[in-house]
């Protein structure tokens, strides 16, 4: 009797206890939800709260907030096509808070938020009357314990048929999303498997697009390094011209960087397996990107004064001269502190042979007091101090095959041959190489002076 009594007081209890420690939660969930947003909008100074409604209640609650895009951002996006107002852009994020310790019975956790965005009634009109109601995302957030939240995205499948003949069918999206505490990391995953569009001006077909994102907040404010890694097995464009169709598949886009002391380095790269149009096709198509060497004080101070612009803004274009101050005050902190800039892959092929070029410049020992002086006296500094180099080879059946279909061979011919004569050019088997420097206003091409920039040009007959 007296062990049923004591369960029957241990019920009563947690009866009575849990709507209080629902509603305790529930107002740190809010404090932590609201920190969030605030932190999210201070990194992301082109969006702004316009509006914030909440209310609380024991087991959830609710809240909308209104958002607000810079004008000079909405100008970006083109809005005006969809809203006839690119200076106003505004739509609102619902969401429904509900308190742990066990939010809706499912799991262990200070709260689960579900998200619904309300697009612009202009925007959403325009949008269904092309989708209908069958295009919706679902967004689910868990905080944690300690702080931070995992994200869930879906998107689900639909075919969609349209009044003027045109069929959509979408593939469906997945994704996640991992905040840590403040948002000093974070790490993300989307895959959506594809789109098609038909009608009958032509075809869009995307397949496969896969997204990593793992980077982390760096001791200077604002700035992240990490990976972000993007991947497209295919895009097809048809259209009712043959001439103008484009095909692209293995499409990556990837990037990463790293902190070295005070100093940044980074690297990113474009390439496509291939890439075919109606005139030509060509494969291994690659661009490659780093730098290496950046003041990353430098480096925050001219991110954060490009985010104030754009948030203090109230215009639809941008203000060029605020643009250049700000690039000649923090951009050059950047210069003064010798980085490396380097593009170590420029290039393509085709079955006639492979193009490939690499570019790396710096500007070492560059000084504040010679770039302070007239536009005149900037301008030699940074002639003075520029170091470069490049690095080309081309086969020279794709260079014929190049010449012949710009319709000027012959003249370019003899050109190319009169600077192979010279030194300027020169043939690696089957290949035409050339390597150019610039140091302290002198330029070289395969270690000869180049004519007209340094030294006095060579005579007709060759290089001495």
């Amino acid at each position: 009797m007296n062990r049923r009594i004591g369960i029957a007081l241990i019920v009563v209890v947690v009866v009575l206890a849990y709507p209080a420690a629902a509603w305790l939660i529930g107002l740190s969930a809010e404090h932590a939800w609201q920190k969030r947003e605030q932190t999210f909008v201070e990194r992301v100074p082109y969006i702004q709260i316009a509006k914030r409604e909440y209310h609380r209640g024991v087991y959830s609650s609710t809240e909308e907030v209104t958002y607000r895009l810079a004008a000079n951002f909405a100008r970006a996006l083109r809005t005006r096509a969809l809203t006839g107002n690119a200076s106003d852009l505004q739509f609102i994020v619902r969401n429904t808070i509900h308190h742990g310790p066990l939010p809706q019975l499912q799991v262990f956790a200070p709260a689960t938020i579900d998200t619904q965005l309300v697009l612009p009634p202009e925007v959403s009109a325009k949008l269904k009357a092309v989708l209908g109601d069958k295009a919706t995302l679902g967004v689910k957030t868990r905080l944690h314990w300690f702080g931070g939240s995992t994200t869930t995205l879906h998107s689900p499948a639909f075919e969609q048929s349209m009044a003027d003949g045109t069929t959509l069918h979408w593939r469906g999206l997945e994704g996640t999303t991992n905040l840590d505490k403040d948002l000093a990391s974070y790490k993300g995953n989307l895959t959506a498997p594809g789109l098609d569009v038909k009608s009958a001006q032509g075809k869009l077909t995307l397949d496969n697009l896969h997204f990593t994102a793992d980077r982390k907040l760096t001791a200077f404010e604002g700035v992240y390094v990490g990976a972000l890694d993007m991947t497209l097995d295919g895009l097809e464009i048809g259209q009712a011209t043959p001439a103008r169709n484009i095909t692209l598949r293995k499409v990556g886009l990837a990037g990463s960087s790293s902190v070295q002391g005070e100093y940044i380095d980074m690297d990113g790269k474009v390439d496509a397996a291939s890439l075919e149009l109606a005139q030509f096709s060509v494969t291994q198509v690659g661009y490659e990107f780093r730098a290496t060497h950046l003041h990353g004080p430098s480096l925050a101070a001219l991110n954060k004064s490009f985010l104030a612009l754009q948030a203090g803004s109230t215009n639809t274009t941008p203000d060029l001269a605020k643009m250049q101050h700000v690039l000649k005050t923090d951009g050059v902190e950047i210069l003064l502190r010798n980085p490396v800039f380097e593009l170590p892959r420029i290039g393509f092929a085709m079955p006639e042979g492979v193009l490939l070029i690499c570019v790396k410049a710096s500007f070492h020992g560059l000084t504040r007091n010679e770039i302070d002086g007239s536009p005149d006296e900037a301008k030699a500094a940074f002639v003075k101090h520029l170091q470069a180099s490049a690095d080309v080879r081309i086969d020279t059946a794709l260079l014929d095959k190049l010449l012949d279909s710009s319709g000027k061979g012959d003249r370019f011919t003899a050109q190319l041959q009169g600077l192979q004569r010279q030194g300027y050019l020169k043939l690696d088997g089957k290949a035409l190489t050339t390597h150019v420097t610039y140091d302290g206003g002198q330029l070289q091409v395969n270690g000869l002076a180049f004519p007209g920039i340094g030294m006095p040009p060579p005579p007709p007959g060759g290089h001495p």
